[in-house]
């Protein structure tokens, strides 16, 4: 009893004098670990300089973005496809955390979400660099998170915020993209977005002063994989651009039946009372076709997809030649078949180069912006002064006053190609004088300032003189990831690497 009484002693006078750990010291070895985790997950974080030599509707010269490394062993690297792009003839440098600089080179852009895959040589990353693991599940609301980028161009930044909705589409293309309250700007692009283990559940593409757009690890895993099995993604679509509404304003402005609305609600309580609609269409594709502005998307081949619009796109990319979707139209079901397009062959690869000015092939994203169909040869990119400078301006926003017009017919010779230019580009130096025929699709000033808005045809003089860029046609290649330059005037053809 003795011995026992010195025990409860000896732990009283412990009790006393040995303090625990307060919430302060706790917070401050809780902020130690993070600052550790941060330092590691910048050894696997670059920045990406992209020097743009000719682009076909973007701007020439320099921007930043942010880009993280995936697989050391093969040297992938992940940035946003509006920071690298097929569409341009481009030059790719990549810093890591230490400074060092290593050339990367395109090997994969998806032709609709906001994801590109860079490649550089193993042998040239840093020794100590890692390689960042991806999730293996889908984020949640209200999950913390940690963006790692080139914010503003200060390199290596670090932001924290939280996923505010799981069911946006903020990009050119429909896609199933995260909302996360945060503050970031310019250069941010390409940035990881990392759960608070660390691990990748997204790449930041777009957003504002308070916010960040987001593409899921879900779609990532896919495109990796595939591309790890050295195969090209499968990416098909009908041509919709889709979208999501509230069930409630539906059935208020679309007839769309409560019952069956209610019933979804209680089934689908993650979806946020949200469903897939369609928005649009992209000219002569097959959703124009048979889809209308405000159906509803109710089943694909049988299954309800409710609002997982990156479970619909993942069915309808191992899907065959076409789907049958479900719809709601005005109250009332209707079963559709609608055939599907290879999206990896919509893409921009040809640039015709003359006279300091670029003609090139409409893709889906020119479709989109335009309205012209697939392979009409556009102008966007002229050189002020140059034989081409002839069109009407329009203001674009980021890009300033440029033009914008599909190519009908020049010197009374049909263009559906641009072969079709390149044929008659000897006829026309040695004429020098000829007119163009063209549809104008911006919106110009007329009369006493009043917008133009009707995308007429209407028809210029053009003076051709030698000075310049000399005629080249530029065609990508998909083999050596190249582009290659075929002169006109029959001089020596030659790659360009991109």
């Amino acid at each position: 009893m003795r011995l026992f009484k010195i025990f409860l002693l000896i732990l009283l006078l412990v009790f006393c004098f040995v303090e625990p750990v307060s919430a302060k010291e706790k917070l401050i070895k809780d902020k130690g670990d993070k600052v550790d985790k941060v330092s590691l997950l910048k050894k696997g974080v670059v920045n990406v300089k992209v020097n743009v030599i000719k682009s076909a509707y973007n701007l020439k010269g320099e921007y930043f973005g942010s880009g993280f490394l995936v697989d050391k062993k093969l040297g992938l690297v992940l940035t946003n496809a509006h920071i690298a792009k097929s569409s341009e003839l481009q030059e790719l440098l990549l810093t890591f955390f230490n400074g060092k600089e290593v050339p990367a080179k395109l090997i994969y852009q998806d032709p609709w979400q906001d994801l590109s895959v860079l490649k550089i040589d193993p042998a040239e990353l840093p020794h100590d660099c890692v390689e960042l693991e991806l999730a293996s599940y889908e984020p949640k609301t209200e999950q913390k998170i940690l963006i790692i980028g080139n914010n503003q161009n200060n390199n290596f930044s670090v932001q924290e915020g939280v996923i505010n909705s799981l069911y946006n589409s903020a990009s050119f293309f429909p896609g199933q993209h995260l909302a996360i309250s945060v503050n970031v700007k310019g250069g941010a692009s390409g940035s990881p977005i990392f759960d608070e283990r660390g691990q990748v559940i997204g790449i930041v593409f777009g957003g504002s002063e308070t916010f960040v757009n987001g593409l899921p690890v879900q779609y990532i895993n896919d495109i990796l994989f595939t591309l790890k099995n050295n195969k090209t993604p499968n990416r098909k679509d009908t041509g919709a651009i889709l979208g999501f509404r509230s069930l409630d304003r539906l059935v208020k402005f679309y007839n769309f039946p409560k019952k069956v609305a209610d019933d979804y609600i209680i089934r689908n309580p993650s979806y946020m009372n949200l469903a897939l609609t369609v928005k649009g269409s992209l000219a002569n594709s097959p959703a124009a076709k048979l889809l209308n502005p405000g159906d509803i998307i109710w089943k694909i081949n049988g299954k309800e997809v409710g609002a997982n619009l990156y479970l619909l796109q993942k069915i309808i990319n191992e899907a065959g030649d076409k789907i049958n979707l479900t719809i709601y139209r005005n109250g009332q079901r209707q079963e559709l078949e609608i055939n599907l397009y290879d999206l990896n062959k919509s893409k921009l690869k040809r640039m015709l180069l003359v006279a300091d000015t670029v003609f090139f092939e409409v893709d889906d994203v020119m479709r989109l912006v335009s309205g012209a169909p697939l392979g009409a040869v556009l102008v966007k990119n002229i050189e002020q002064g140059s034989s081409f400078d002839v069109f009407p301006y329009g203001g674009f926003q980021n890009f300033g006053y440029m033009p914008l017009a599909q190519i009908l017919n020049i010197d009374n010779q049909t263009i559906n190609s641009l072969d079709d230019i390149a044929k008659i580009i000897p006829n026309l130096m040695a004429k020098k004088h000829f007119s163009i025929s063209y549809k104008n699709l911006v919106s110009y000033s007329g009369y006493d300032y009043w917008p133009m808005l009707s995308k007429s045809v209407m028809s210029a003089e053009v003076t051709y003189n030698s000075y310049g860029t000399q005629p080249v046609l530029l065609e990508f290649d998909d083999n050596t990831l190249e582009w290659k330059s075929n002169f006109i005037l029959n001089q020596d053809n030659d790659n360009i690497e991109q």
